[in-house]
């Protein structure tokens, strides 16, 4: 009889250091109630590092919070690395399969290298800003854009490239010739008299007068 006491005491004390309970209405003292609560804690803490440091979903290496329909190429998240071969390091992407880039960070989007505020070789041409939209429709809209379409641009705000139209600070040998001037607009005219600073080598005509007559004066020259 003192036997079947001692060995039921027993159990009780290290039960619940072996297994979780089998009922949750199962009452056990307060201390080893912490120790059930623990191990549980420590258990799942373990599970969410696992999860965490999880690789290679669907054959791609991913690392990120939010991801969604990865096969169809979309992808919502921060950090994506190695998607279809491509590395992709960035805070918002959607339908990379489509060719539209929303970020901060990419990385090598299919041959290309794109690298956050700063992109580079997209078609050929070399990008560098922070906002880019239908970069195959021509259309562009950033601070920073180097060797579009063999030509140089460096400005802020740029539209319609295809087309001539500019619109920036500086601009540097759009069709052939050298602009640097504050307003630009189709095929080298130059708005608000006198604003436009540094006019070297333009072949159009229809330049501001005023404006190269003060780029000429700047250097010394008369007309």
């Amino acid at each position: 009889m003192l036997g079947h006491v001692v060995f039921a005491a027993l159990l009780i004390v290290f039960e619940p250091l072996v297994a979780f309970p089998s009922e949750y209405g199962r009452r056990y003292p307060l201390g080893q109630n912490d120790g059930h609560r623990n191990q549980f804690g420590n258990y799942l803490r373990n599970q969410v590092k696992m999860l965490d440091n999880s690789n290679e979903i669907d054959g791609d290496h991913l690392n990120g919070r939010s991801l969604d329909e990865i096969g169809g190429g979309h992808l919502i998240g921060r950090n994506l690395d190695e998607i279809g071969g491509g590395h992709l390091r960035g805070r918002s992407l959607d339908e990379i399969g489509g060719g539209h880039l929303i970020g901060r960070g990419l990385d090598e989007i299919g041959r290309d290298r794109v690298l956050g505020g700063s992109l580079d070789e997209i078609g050929g041409g070399h990008l560098k800003g922070r906002s880019l939209d239908e970069i195959g429709g021509g259309h562009l809209i950033g601070r920073n854009l180097d060797e579009i379409g063999g030509g140089h641009l460096i400005g802020r705000t740029l539209d319609e490239i295809g087309g001539g139209y500019l619109i920036g600070r500086s601009l540097d040998e759009i069709g052939g010739g050298h602009l640097i001037g504050r307003n630009l607009g189709v095929n080298g005219y130059l708005y608000n008299s006198g604003k436009g600073r540094n006019l070297n080598q333009v072949r159009e005509p229809n330049v501001n007068e005023r404006a190269l007559k003060d780029y000429l004066t700047e250097k010394g020259r008369m007309l």
